[in-house]
């Protein structure tokens, strides 16, 4: 079956897609068969799909689309010019078979594994998509999610044109070829260095080519969430975006749960009462200076997230805020790491030679306290 017509380039920027509805059932549709094995529940799929790693989770999703027959040229991990220079990172682009019009529609994919998608996701995403370069054939932009969406997440991306594949959708476009390799009695997954190679490397172009400054502000926070996500999403669980306290009064870039039993989040969670890992982007083109420190100190609270939170910068922190750092942590407890792009930088490549990207984290707690 043949899928709707595809927006036209100057159509674009409102990304006026066909209701997600309709997508959904053009999809299952074009599918050569539902893979959905009789004795398998809806949980029961989802339960499969848990158990994967990011990793296995996104090759699962590139095999599954070149499996139905409905796409060419299915690329993992692709870097895709955005505007005024900077490279964003894709994770799946796909080109439509057998579409109408002289130019096949481009896909791009947004593999998420998580168990439910808010509405914050979903703004964080279409704000990504927003910032990519306009091309010259008509786009689908997809986000593919292993769990569900909430009711209001789903009515933003039908309003704003995003497509989404839920663990349904999936579970009826995957052959039953597809579903054997990945979740039979002989299936044996391992995540790929060369992928992670590949990520990581994305990952620090899209930093680079990200400017410093107010106007590049949001790029930053969404390249920065995507970047803790994949270093270290399991065993934190995905974050949620720009939330604020009870007051409203203080609202931080991200929130990643921490719920881990084992391993070094799990010595923060003890430590620290981190029960979830505050993080706040800034974007300035110099050092940061006292007042990040103490807006990030606000929001820390032992009944609330917790004591411990990540201040993500271009420079890293001047004189001033590194003596706000040491009065939060003597007079409050609360433990505040600063975090420069070469910091980023190097646990990205210690995430691409399949190190432990949180050991660098680690050493500055240690460095720190011993300072003292």
């Amino acid at each position: 079956m043949a899928c709707s017509r595809p927006p036209t380039a100057s159509a674009r920027a409102s990304l006026p897609l066909p209701a997600a509805a309709d997508a959904l059932r053009s999809a299952a549709d074009a599918a050569q068969g539902p893979a959905w094995r009789s004795d398998m529940r809806p949980d029961e799929f989802q339960d499969k799909l848990r158990l994967l790693t990011w990793a296995d989770f996104e090759n699962f999703v590139a095999d599954v689309l070149r499996s139905t027959g409905r796409f060419r040229d299915v690329r993992q991990g692709v870097r895709v010019d955005g505007r005024m220079g900077r490279v964003r990172a894709l994770d799946i682009v796909a080109i439509e078979v057998d579409s109408v019009g002289p130019i096949p529609p481009k896909w791009y994919f947004e593999v998420k594994k998580r168990e439910l998608t808010s509405i914050d996701v979903v703004d964080s995403l279409l704000g990504k998509y927003h910032d990519l370069r306009p091309t010259n054939g008509p786009i689908r932009l997809v986000l593919v999610t292993s769990g569900s969406l909430t009711q209001a997440a789903r009515h933003r991306s039908q309003s704003d044109g995003l497509e989404v594949w839920d663990s349904a959708t999936l579970a009826n476009l995957a052959t039953p070829e597809v579903m054997e390799r990945y979740f039979g009695e002989g299936a044996q997954l391992t995540e790929s260095p060369q992928q992670n190679n590949r990520k990581s490397n994305l990952f620090l172009q899209a930093l680079g080519n990200t400017p410093p400054g107010k106007e590049f502000w949001s790029a930053y926070q969404r390249l920065g969430s995507d970047i803790f996500e994949y270093l270290f999403c399991p065993p934190l669980e995905p974050p949620r975006y720009n939330v604020p306290d009870s007051d409203s009064r203080n609202v931080r870039d991200m929130i990643f749960e921490n719920s881990t039993t084992t391993g070094f989040w799990a010595l923060i969670r003890a430590a620290y009462a981190a029960q979830y890992i505050v993080i706040d982007a800034k974007n300035y083109s110099d050092l940061i200076e006292k007042q990040p420190v103490l807006d990030i100190a606000h929001y820390l609270k032992s009944y609330g997230c917790g004591l411990f939170g990540i201040l993500l910068t271009r420079k890293g922190s001047n004189e001033a805020a590194d003596h706000a750092i040491r009065e939060q942590w003597i007079g409050a407890q609360k433990l505040i790491v600063v975090l420069s792009d070469s910091d980023v930088e190097e646990m990205l490549l210690i995430k691409s030679t399949g190190g432990r990207p949180e050991e660098l984290i680690r050493k500055k707690i240690a460095d720190f306290r011993m300072s003292l």
